[in-house]
């Protein structure tokens, strides 16, 4: 039931991002539009670096426990050839990842933030949707925080 808490309330956070732009209103838009072009591109980015301390951390603990109970005599849980094969897989996609970094960014500022974020701006019509997604996405995470909440 813990995800489904988690769940709400990254919903209700990413519900007020979505109804950031119908409260900030035009004038304030296109004054913030180029920070803003700039923090949506870089959006992906975060995640993926986010993702990747994710593996670093998970790679490095696996590798902790597994050394500590083959210490001890125990049973390793996955075999030393998969878990160097996991572990170049996974760290082949991160220098492709850090190779194409410049390229990534500039493709999602030129293909996604401008568009999205100019579209925003002009767009009143584009920002009573995007109120309304923020108004369901923060229902929704309201009601899985509650359903929480009630059968625990």
């Amino acid at each position: 039931m813990k995800w489904l808490n988690i769940l709400g309330m990254v919903l209700q956070f990413l519900s007020f991002w979505c109804a950031a732009p119908e409260l900030l209103g035009e004038t304030t838009m296109k004054r913030l539009e180029h920070g803003m072009t700039r923090f949506v591109a870089r959006i992906p980015v975060i995640i993926v670096f986010g993702g990747m301390m994710a593996y670093a951390l998970t790679i490095g603990l696996f590798g902790a426990f597994e050394g500590l109970s083959a210490g001890r005599g125990g049973e390793p849980l996955v075999g030393m050839w998969q878990y160097f094969l996991l572990l170049g897989a996974l760290m082949v996609l991160y220098f492709a990842f850090m190779f194409f970094h410049k390229r990534i960014l500039s493709l999602l500022e030129r293909r996604l933030a401008q568009p999205l974020v100019h579209r925003l701006v002009e767009n009143p019509d584009a920002r009573r949707k995007a109120l309304m997604l923020g108004a369901v996405l923060l229902t929704a995470g309201f009601l899985m925080q509650l359903i929480v909440a009630v059968v625990d």
